[in-house]
């Protein structure tokens, strides 16, 4: 027998090993995005292989389960994390006119929100880019409209 072969047939069985104990505590679910299930493969056989590190070690023996949990009790953990800035918007609207698109002169246009909402066909090339969702506003009669309703 090729010792490539005799090597496989003798390691296979770690192999099948490790797949029966993620399958226990799998995290894959069914998604669209295949690499999440890649990912999450990944991080199960890191898990596992660390346990088998972890057994080889240390005294106390403990579950695959229990290991898991510990991992997870570990990193939520809270040790005095950095503050979190907190950008503000600032607290002035003012028309900003969309970039040009592709290099070109051409400035981007969207239909106008408040003439959108009166069945009127009016595109802009300006927002508000204070306001959330930087609404498209025609520079000067929907725009202050725009914000004298909801400010």
């Amino acid at each position: 027998m090729p010792t490539s072969i005799h090597s496989y047939n003798q390691n296979m069985g770690g192999i099948d090993r490790m797949d029966q104990m993620i399958s226990y505590y799998t995290n894959l679910r069914k998604s669209p995005r295949w690499h999440m299930k890649v990912n999450f493969r990944i991080i199960e056989m890191i898990i596992h292989n660390s346990h088998i590190l972890y057994a080889t070690q240390a005294s106390k023996k403990i579950p695959l389960r229990e290991f898991r949990e510990e991992i997870i009790r570990d990193l939520l953990k809270k040790e005095n994390p950095p503050p979190v800035e907190i950008r503000k918007r600032p607290l002035v609207h003012y028309p900003i006119k969309f970039e040009k698109v592709g290099g070109s002169n051409y400035t981007q246009r969207k239909r106008c929100i408040l003439c959108a909402k009166s069945n009127i066909r009016k595109d802009t090339s300006f927002y508000c880019g204070t306001c959330y969702n930087d609404p498209p506003l025609c520079k000067n009669d929907c725009f202050s409209k725009y914000h004298l309703e909801n400010h």
